[in-house]
């Protein structure tokens, strides 16, 4: 998979983004099939062997899995090394979402079906993908199959993955807008539940258009979550929700009234949403606040959702 030589065997095509690493194109191999390439300046890395970056070495330890993007090789050439990708035509579900607004829930169940299933495997091999938005996911095609459905979703951008129980866990991960609760509350014993929490957020802004926690700041973040979902209980508030009344208490005005319940967050993003009250209850275990009371990805995959 490592190779160190020219980048000849491909022909680049155009810039299709840039990020912080550097630029991604599309190019064609000699074989004419198209690929993706993320070229990244190698004096910048923060390792020496390109085999040791996060999103190479997440990838080289997963299994194949058709909601996984697939990393075909790695070419390292003098000042620069280029991840080669296999090639996803249908850009970012962001852009799809923006182009074709929101999605009716037929659309978004199998959309969320293929997701859940990539999470679950990235979990059952003790990774956390720690980035989970629209913008890192991918559709092979703009256009669905013969009933509309978008059949080909790739989970992408394993640059700030980990593995489950790593040292390296860090406070910073995720964009805010999907940021899980103990995350917002700098609790270092985080795992896979906050990537579930990522998809819930996801979800629902696929139904709506609109991200749904929209927060300027960590602070503006999780207030609006408090608002939304009702804090918790102060006596529920034990683990990765240990820090979470001394927030409350420091910058929110809570009634008694004002207390955290499933039924309650299900009607909540029933009445926001507008959608049926099997979704909103799979969402309102997605988002739960506990990570511990988070619904799983295998569980989530069961759920009536997607038995309708």
């Amino acid at each position: 998979m490592h190779e160190v030589g020219p980048m000849d065997a491909y022909t680049p095509v155009r810039r299709v983004g840039s990020g912080t690493y550097g630029d991604v194109l599309h190019a064609v191999d000699t074989k004419g099939d198209f690929v993706a390439i993320k070229i990244m300046n190698s004096h910048t890395l923060c390792v020496s062997d390109p085999l040791q970056l996060p999103e190479v070495a997440t990838l080289r330890r997963l299994p194949p899995h058709p909601n996984i993007i697939r990393l075909i090789r790695v070419v390292v050439t003098r000042d620069h090394t280029h991840l080669i990708f296999e090639y996803a035509g249908g850009g970012t579900l962001l852009n799809f979402l923006r182009s074709s607004g929101p999605l009716k829930e037929h659309m978004l169940r199998n959309i969320a079906f293929r997701i859940l299933q990539g999470l679950y495997h990235i979990h059952t091999n003790s990774v956390i993908h720690r980035d989970l938005k629209l913008e890192n996911i991918l559709l092979t095609s703009e256009t669905g199959d013969a009933n509309g459905d978008i059949v080909g979703v790739k989970i992408a951008d394993f640059g700030l993955s980990r593995a489950q129980g790593s040292r390296q866990n860090t406070d910073y991960v995720s964009t805010r807008w999907y940021r899980a609760p103990e995350l917002l509350l700098h609790y270092s014993g985080y795992g896979p539940p906050i990537d579930i929490w990522a998809a819930g957020c996801c979800f629902a802004e696929l139904l709506t258009g609109d991200p749904l926690f929209p927060g300027d700041t960590e602070i503006q973040q999780l207030q609006l979550i408090c608002a939304f979902l009702k804090p918790l209980k102060p006596d529920a508030c034990k683990g990765a929700m240990h820090a979470l009344p001394r927030f409350i208490t420091e910058n929110m005005t809570v009634s008694d009234a004002d207390i955290y319940t499933l039924a309650e967050a299900r009607e909540a993003l029933r009445r926001e949403l507008g959608c049926s009250h099997v979704l909103a209850d799979l969402l309102a275990h997605m988002l739960a606040w506990n990570p511990e009371d988070r619904i799983t990805a295998q569980r989530a995959l069961m759920h009536q959702f997607f038995a309708i």
